[in-house]
């Protein structure tokens, strides 16, 4: 059985004057939260393939889980995916993303034992994600531990008000980001930070990733990179969306650290990636 999120209390920042509409008005805010894209690709920069596919996972009860990605069996451990979680304070995916992983977002490990898991942030402009979305509940450990955290929904004045009503009443905060039709990506980061969200861990898609990219809101960029290839140009990559027009709109990095992890290190990890950080230092039109 599924664990809901408790209630939420739905607070509108203080910063926020509510408009007829019902929607926040645009106010000053506290500095962006920190942002880093953490992307889990093969080496030619694949996520999984075209067709979507799932990879199904007995769990420790017995239960089949579906798993976001055929190419799951080759990612890192799920110990090590959270600890990464760990530096973060929530999770950040798009409503394709959202509904095609149908994801909980949440810890597979008692990592987290005696502090709160990171909360799950989804963009959404319409807000319609299904009711029986995993995002919207909790999970339950090997040992019985039930992990759950709040979900945010940042979304825009398209979203209906019978949608708001319903995600509401799943426990989930409603951040009106804009009038629509693309949700206010800035916006959204600075309303999230009125309710202590300081680091957010984005993990796609690739157009979120691009978008979020070009908008100037990423701070880092972390890659997993499985030593697999995958090819095929219709096979989703991490970044994705309009992409770079001309060489000035490339986006140029400084390098900040790598490690090469071997199979059985990082707490069971059956395959060899390489972990790359880099800092985003923006267009390189205007970064020579």
């Amino acid at each position: 059985m599924k664990e809901r999120v408790l209630p939420s209390t739905n607070i509108v920042p203080e910063q926020g004057k509510m408009t007829q509409s019902g929607n926040q008005e645009k106010r000053p805010f506290s500095q962006k939260p920190y942002v880093a894209i953490c992307s889990f690709t093969t080496l030619d920069g694949k996520t999984t393939t075209h067709q979507r596919q799932t990879y199904i996972e007995q769990t420790p009860q017995g239960v089949q889980e579906r798993i976001s990605s055929v190419l799951h069996p080759y990612w890192p451990h799920r110990v090590f995916y959270d600890e990464v979680m760990l530096e973060f304070d929530a999770v950040m995916i798009g409503a394709n993303a959202a509904r095609i992983d149908n994801s909980a977002l949440l810890p597979r490990t008692n990592k987290f034992q005696g502090r709160e898991a990171p909360a799950r942030i989804v963009v959404t402009s319409k807000a319609d994600i299904s009711s029986d979305n995993k995002i919207f509940y909790g999970r339950t450990l090997p040992d019985g531990t039930i992990i759950t955290s709040k979900t945010y929904i940042c979304t825009t004045e398209l979203a209906s008000q019978q949608d708001i009503i319903r995600l509401r009443n799943l426990g989930a905060e409603i951040l009106i980001s804009g009038p629509g039709p693309s949700v206010d990506l800035s916006y959204s980061l600075q309303l999230l930070s009125q309710f202590n969200i300081q680091r957010i861990m984005l993990q796609g898609g690739g157009t979120l990733n691009w978008n979020m990219l070009q908008t100037g809101l990423i701070d880092e960029i972390r890659i997993y990179t499985m030593p697999y290839v995958v090819g095929g140009h219709m096979n989703p990559t991490a970044y994705e969306g309009e992409g770079a027009l001309t060489s000035n709109d490339v986006f140029k990095l400084e390098h900040l650290s790598h490690f090469w992890h071997e199979p059985g290190s990082d707490n069971g990890n059956s395959c060899s990636f390489m972990e790359q950080r880099y800092r985003v230092i923006g267009p390189s039109g205007n970064n020579p």
